[in-house]
């Protein structure tokens, strides 16, 4: 199979250190928390135009904010052309396990992985997430301090440290040292499964189910924010994963987060817990494996749809 693809997929996995300035109150899930006030900070620090809205705007295709947070079909788009936006080129991963409340001191450290060209704004994010901090997180806006941004074990920026500016990292890079297990697999969900299925929301999906949702959100990232189209043969994928039986124990687990642009409580619930795969056919393990740093299913880039890939012994 063709793995051109491992080459130009790229992208950037932060992670960024905050210290609360105050106590203050959080929510039970904190995705749509970090989410929300990247977005709000990002318009109000890059935006040139101030505009309440994107659209129509002359700056659309090439202003920062637009391409990261409300990214804009292109004028030349091939695909998704019945859609006003695509997939946004990042995802969180937050903070799990710190109650409902921070207090004054306190440690919060989250994930932010960019993809493609997005990778190329690494300034423009640490400066908005700046903004985050100082304006603070959360209803009673509890305020922080960004006290640094690493990659791995590499420091990329503290308060009075120059900014490095490191070169993303490959597909094949991250591939390298993960070769396809040859037993069974835990399929371990961090954050709620929201797959929808012919509309509606799936809560007892099979494999098939998630590596098309998988499949659909690489390609759509490979093309918009990497540049390529990725040659691979989706049929042909599609079609091993029919024959992957999928142990399913997960369960759904209601959850709600408020959204303040449109003034009302949302679910972000789904499926969490952990599905046994017993053999997983070679050539879908590359994707699977990277979907470990995409998410999938809806509300991505808020952290849902995380994932943790688990081998199992087999028993003598």
């Amino acid at each position: 199979m063709n793995t051109d693809w491992q080459s130009y997929f790229t992208f950037l996995p932060l992670r960024f250190t905050f210290r609360a300035q105050e106590d203050f109150p959080v929510p039970a899930y904190l995705g749509a928390m970090l989410r929300g006030a990247f977005g709000y900070a990002f318009r109000r620090e890059v935006c040139l135009t101030c505009k309440e809205s994107c659209e129509g705007c002359i700056l659309r295709q090439d202003c920062t904010y637009s391409r990261i947070f409300e990214t804009p079909l292109p004028p030349d788009a091939t695909v998704m052309r019945k859609y006003n936006s695509i997939p946004r080129p990042f995802v969180f991963s937050p903070p799990r396990g710190l109650g409902r409340s921070i207090h004054a001191g306190d440690q919060l450290d989250f994930g932010l992985t960019l993809f493609g060209s997005a990778c190329g704004s690494l300034a423009y994010i640490i400066l908005v997430l700046q903004s985050v901090a100082q304006h603070g997180l959360g209803a009673k806006r509890g305020r922080c301090e960004l006290e640094q941004v690493s990659l791995g074990d590499t420091l990329l920026f503290a308060p009075n440290q120059d900014l490095i500016l490191p070169a993303p990292l490959s597909a094949r890079q991250y591939l390298e040292h993960s070769p396809c297990p040859t037993g069974p697999l835990h399929m371990r969900f961090l954050s709620p499964l929201r797959l929808k299925t012919a509309g509606k929301i799936n809560h007892a999906p099979q494999f098939r189910d998630i590596y098309s949702t998988l499949l659909r959100r690489f390609s759509l990232l490979c093309t918009f924010h990497c540049g390529h189209a990725p040659d691979i043969p989706f049929k042909d994928m599609l079609t091993a994963a029919e024959s992957v039986h999928l142990n399913s124990q997960l369960s759904w687990q209601a959850q709600q987060r408020y959204s303040t642009r449109q003034h009302d409580s949302m679910s972000i619930g789904g499926l969490l817990g952990t599905a046994s795969i017993e053999q997983l056919p070679p050539d879908l393990w590359p994707l699977l494996k990277l979907g470990t740093v995409l998410h999938i299913g809806k509300n991505a880039t808020f952290g849902l749809g995380e994932y943790a890939l688990d081998t199992v012994q087999r028993q003598p």
